[in-house]
């Protein structure tokens, strides 16, 4: 699948955040926030980019020459731009911190800079402490 049809982006609302899942350990590694056909884009720019330095656009090229495709999932839709920006946020800093993921995402999320402690809440965490 390429795009969405008609009928599903009206469903989706104006944004949601969705994630890209590698299917050969099921793990997430990378998760976003878009409208439109947004979360197809990624794997079009890794086409475009094959020698690219961006673990993202790695990530989708193994997957892709294993002759696998990035599963694509949608967490929330129906979200303003506002809502959608702290949902991303959100899930990036608990991914990186609790499940110690290592996202791909290059930024922790709008206006994010990561989880902190309640025993120390002026010292963010920062993955893999």
């Amino acid at each position: 699948m390429e795009k969405f049809s008609k009928k599903s982006l009206v469903s989706l609302g104006e944004y949601y955040v969705y994630s890209l899942i590698d299917p050969r350990n099921r793990k997430v590694f990378y998760i976003g926030r878009g409208t439109g056909n947004r979360i197809f884009e990624h794997e079009r720019e890794s086409q475009g980019s094959p020698e690219s330095e961006k673990l993202k656009l790695k990530t989708i090229a193994e997957i892709q020459a294993t002759g696998l495709e990035v599963e694509k999932v949608i967490i929330k839709c129906n979200l303003t731009e506002s809502e959608a920006f702290a949902s991303e946020a959100a899930l990036i800093n608990i991914f990186n911190y609790v499940e110690n993921s290592r996202l791909t995402n290059i930024v922790a999320g709008h206006h994010s800079t990561g989880a902190l402690s309640a025993q120390n809440p002026i010292t963010y965490l920062n993955p893999g402490e």
